[in-house]
Order: C-alpha cells, then sequence, then structure tokens
C-alpha cells in the first residue's frame, strides 16, 4: 500500500478523483482516511493532518497497521531560497527537524532528537521515479531541494535564527524550502524503515503572505503533482520498494 497524506482536502483531492474502488473512514475522529486503488496499486489517502506531532502519530499507527511501502508527502510549502518561485515543485532530497534544540541537555545536534539522525534522505530510486514522471509529464519547473520542518509556519527570522547562518540553514542555501507535516512523517519513516518523499508546490516566500492568485496557481498545479505521482504509483512495484 502507497500512504499519501496532505495538510488539507484540497492536498489530496486529485488522488480521490482517479481512485475506484474507495471507501472512507475516520481516525482518531478527525482525520479523513480514503481507501483505494490506482493503477492496481493499493493506496491510502490521509488529509486533515495539521503539524508534525499529529503527522508522526497518524503515520506510525498507519505504518503499524498496514503494509505500506512509501509514504507521498503533498501539499503547499514555503520557499526560502531565491532560486524558487510561486508554483514551482520541490521533491525532497533531505529534511531538517527546525524547532528542535536539545543541545545542552543531551550529546545530539540542532535539530536532531537523541539517538535519531542528524536529518532525514529520500532514497535516490524513490527520488529517480519521482524526477522521471514529472519530467515526462509536466512543463511546471521542478527541482529536487532540501526540507525544513517544523510545527511552525515560519515567517519571520527571529524564528530560524538558531540554524540560520548568513543565507544558509542548517548549511543549505539552495532550493531549500518549510513545511509543518514533513518532520513527522520523516521520524515515522525511520522508525519503521519505510522511504517517503515529499512533493509539495511552493505557495509562498518565507516573510511574505500568501495571495489569492498565488492560491490559484498552487491549486492548478496540484494537477500536475497529481498526474506525475499517479505515473509514479504506476511505476513502483511491490519489488521495487520494500520495507527492510
Amino acid at each position: 500500500m502507497i500512504l499519501i497524506i496532505g495538510s488539507t482536502k484540497d492536498d489530496t483531492l486529485y488522488f480521490d478523483s482517479v481512485m475506484t474502488q474507495k471507501r472512507t473512514e475516520k481516525l482518531f475522529n478527525y482525520v479523513n482516511l480514503t481507501f483505494g486503488r490506482i493503477y492496481n496499486q493499493e493506496v491510502l489517502l490521509v488529509n486533515g493532518v495539521q503539524s508534525s506531532y499529529l503527522s508522526s502519530a497518524v503515520c506510525s499507527y498507519l505504518l503499524d497497521k498496514y503494509f505500506i511501502i512509501l509514504i507521498i508527502v503533498v501539499g503547499k510549502c514555503t520557499a526560502f531560497s531565491e532560486d524558487l518561485n510561486i508554483g514551482d515543485i520541490v521533491v525532497s532530497r533531505r529534511l531538517f527537524i527546525g524547532d528542535v534544540d536539545l543541545v545542552e541537555e543531551t550529546n545530539s545536534s540542532l535539530g536532531q532528537l537523541p539517538n535519531f539522525p542528524f536529518h532525514y534522505d529520500t532514497p535516490g530510486d524513490v527520488i529517480e521515479y519521482v524526477n522521471n514522471s514529472l519530467e515526462a509529464r509536466v512543463l511546471i519547473p521542478h527541482k529536487t531541494g532540501t526540507y525544513i520542518s517544523a510545527n511552525a509556519s515560519y515567517s519571520n527570522d527571529r524564528q530560524i535564527e538558531s540554524f540560520r547562518v548568513d543565507n544558509q540553514l542548517f548549511g543549505h542555501s539552495r532550493c531549500v524550502v518549510f513545511d509543518t507535516i514533513g518532520a513527522g512523517v520523516a521520524m515515522s519513516s525511520h522508525l519503521f524503515n519505510v522511504p517517503f518523499v515529499c512533493v509539495k508546490v511552493v505557495s509562498k516566500r518565507f516573510k511574505t503572505t500568501q495571495s489569492a492568485k498565488a492560491y490559484e496557481t498552487v491549486l492548478k498545479n496540484y494537477a500536475s503533482v497529481g498526474k506525475a505521482i499517479v505515473s509514479t504509483i504506476g511505476d513502483i512495484g511491490r519489488n521495487d520498494i520494500i520495507r527492510g
């Protein structure tokens, strides 16, 4: 089964429209689950997940209950670096947790949970699947980059000063974006040894507000993301990505 998770119903609407044999459930009374099939692959859509606290709880529960071979995180992200524009698609290569600081209490680095990795990487074969689908089916600019995820929506310099040096965040300056659910997904992915990838659309720039026009662009580009991911699902077989 492939898990696709987003914060809002808009994030997963395209996938819901192409799924067959659908059935729905509620998890924890308010998280929406939709089970179905895409290209004869079992798919589970999840929306209504706000914050990495909740995404971690939801993913850990679902990974323990179902045989999930891949987690795909969809929705919006905020661009930090100047090489990104509104509407661009960003595929995760590496993810950092932005709101963890246990340096004084533990032998860990800034952004690191004790006994967890300093960063979480999307496997190269998964990136290749997604990028090949984007190249073949999408005209919108897409890049592979760095996600910094936290339970806060970063909107000012003060929030990121602990891990910012000049114009680098955790040592990265190109194709850097923020989101608010990826960290929880990455931690669950690590615990259950299941690969994850974030494929999100830039909806605004750091220190700006999202405009109605920008969100209209995002919604249009969701369909392009959806087509690429549906194609990726068609390309992935159970023997290609296996839980270790």
